[in-house]
């Protein structure tokens, strides 16, 4: 009876909820597909944006602001002729509208804005320097980065003088910034591409002097390097393995292979392409037969070429496709067609 009272309530609220998101399309330009902590955005016929109550569908925040973002962990930002700053769910600007740009909000109570940035025709806001604040507004991390990302996590990713390195959450410098690109953390190591030192150049052959060379490499949570850096792409640790690519000679088309760790080559260097581990198995591609087939995390060929295009697993299946026709597969070679939307 319990059961039955419970999922008729929430069938309840649920048809509630979908007709007030109803009236809201009837009354606003645009409503947000999606809330965020109980409020919805919505914009006016003037192409300013609010808040209204999920649930009631009350105005809390009225349309004036030339862009709003999710609600997280209380705030939301909201923007106004170029000048950023964050709203509680009353409404009220508790962190005034100064800054000249922002990311998506604060992550565990603190949030990265942009001091200095001004706005260009093709790239948006642009320029200036990012630093961190906490909810009461209050610097934390000084102004200083031309650029901040994954701030949600222990290690936050910045750029300084164009290139990518790591701080702590109090701001303290963990890994130099000296990388050209970084990929974040997965399973405790980030791969970064940066350019060779002068003994580094030296022991390959080139001249520091003249020769100018950028590689990838990968490194912990500290910051140290677990390679010296010399393959052309390293892609994050997936199922214990990276995937690495070489270009066998100048001109040739790369080929794709795995490390692990330790950076000690765990699966040949001789595929023509592949999409990394998921549930134990990875699409490779063979050019010579220009088909697609699956190899295990030791190497050996669990499902043999002759797909057209295949894709990573998920949930036991992938896609892949025969000529022009798509199917699913399962992990034993078994192919299903794919169920008709």
């Amino acid at each position: 009876m319990k059961k039955t009272f419970l999922i008729t309530t929430l069938l309840f609220c649920f048809g509630l909820i979908k007709a007030q998101t109803i009236n809201l399309k009837s009354k606003y330009t645009k409503v947000a597909e999606k809330s965020s902590e109980g409020m919805i955005a919505v914009m006016s016929s003037k192409y300013t944006w609010g808040f209204v109550d999920e649930k009631t569908g009350s105005e809390i925040v009225f349309p004036k602001y030339d862009k709003v973002y999710n609600y997280s962990e209380g705030l939301a930002c909201v923007t106004l002729n170029d000048k950023s700053g964050f709203i509680d769910k009353a409404g009220k600007e508790v962190i005034p509208l100064i800054y000249n740009d922002v990311k998506v909000g604060f992550r565990n109570g603190i949030a990265p804005v942009n001091k200095g940035a001004t706005r260009d025709p093709m790239m948006g806001m642009h320029g200036g320097y990012w630093g961190f604040i906490n909810k009461e507004g209050k610097e934390v991390i000084p102004f200083k980065f031309e650029g901040v990302e994954s701030y949600s996590k222990e290690l936050i990713m910045v750029k300084v003088n164009n290139l990518c390195g790591y701080i702590d959450r109090v701001g303290k410098e963990i890994i130099k910034p000296r990388y050209i690109w970084i990929n974040d953390f997965s399973e405790g190591f980030a791969t970064g591409r940066r350019y060779l030192t002068n003994e580094e150049l030296t022991a390959i052959g080139k001249n520091p002097a003249i020769d100018k060379v950028e590689a990838w490499t990968f490194f912990d949570t500290k910051g140290n390097e677990i390679i010296t850096p010399k393959y052309n792409a390293i892609s994050p640790p997936k199922e214990g393995l990276l995937m690495v690519t070489i270009v066998p000679a100048p001109y040739q088309p790369e080929k794709y292979g795995y490390i692990d760790k330790k950076g000690k080559v765990a699966i040949e260097i001789k595929y023509d392409g592949s999409y990394g581990f998921s549930e134990g198995l990875a699409s490779v591609y063979n050019r010579d037969e220009n088909k697609w087939g699956y190899i295990d995390t030791k190497g050996n060929l669990i499902i043999a070429y002759k797909y057209s295009s295949a894709y990573n697993f998920k949930d036991g299946v992938a896609k892949v496709k025969i000529g022009t026709i798509d199917y699913l597969l399962d992990k034993y070679g078994k192919e299903t067609n794919v169920p008709a939307h």
